[in-house]
């Protein structure tokens, strides 16, 4: 019980010390598990093509962006994310849209998340 105690003793000591800057960071980890399990959400939707359960990710107002070069020059296309989910839904049985992701980077700011 003492060991206990003593160990509580030192985590709370250790956190009360501790910037808040640095115990954000330290909880970050939850929110970068977060941010990937929407992502793994995603994918799952598009292999099952679970356009519901997909439009429940995103807000209505969403957007694809895709870049390519074409002739040299760059050339942008904006997608409703709306239009995207419906194409994933109407593809055809035999696609496989088993999408993976590896050594990701996740930043988050506030409410915006990226994931490199």
């Amino acid at each position: 019980m003492r060991r206990i105690m003593l160990l509580a003793a030192i985590v709370i000591a250790a956190l009360s010390s501790t910037p808040p800057a640095a115990r954000a960071q330290a909880s970050s980890g939850d929110a970068e598990k977060e941010v990937l399990a929407v992502v793994k959400k995603l994918f799952d939707g598009m292999r099952t093509k679970d356009t519901t359960m997909m439009r429940t990710l995103f807000d209505s107002s969403a957007r694809l962006v895709t870049t390519r070069t074409q002739n040299g020059a760059p050339v942008i296309r904006e997608t409703k994310m709306s239009d995207f989910i419906t194409i994933i839904g109407r593809s055809a049985a035999a696609d496989t849209l088993n999408e993976t992701i590896y050594d990701t980077e996740v930043r988050i700011d506030g409410n915006l998340a990226t994931i490199w």
